[in-house]
């Protein structure tokens, strides 16, 4: 895998460990109808430089679901979104910000 994941807005959850360690990824898509993300999904993709969410309800995360590594990133979400306004997604060493501009 390499450069972006886009994952397509057919997939509605996203698996334990489905990314993870996916070093060559830099930027994620997440689908308008993700709306959970499994334990260690995204775990040590230090890479990644930013975060698209299409999800208009911010996907539930398991355990470590967001935990890249490395310098946090900004998170861009749909305007309208909600749900995004708590941990994981607030939390500042993954995410630099939050900007509500899809």
């Amino acid at each position: 895998i390499e450069g972006v994941l886009t994952i397509n807005n057919i997939v509605t959850s996203i698996g334990k460990d489905a990314f993870s360690n996916a070093k060559q990824i830099t930027k994620i898509i997440i689908g308008s109808s993700v709306s959970s993300i499994g334990n260690y999904s995204f775990d040590g993709m230090r890479n990644v430089t930013s975060v698209y969410s299409y999800a208009l309800s911010a996907p539930t995360v398991g355990t470590g679901g967001i935990k890249f590594g490395g310098t946090a990133r900004p998170l861009h979400v749909k305007i309208g979104a909600t749900g995004y306004n708590v941990a994981p997604w607030t939390n500042t060493a993954i995410f630099s910000s939050i900007i509500y501009d899809l």
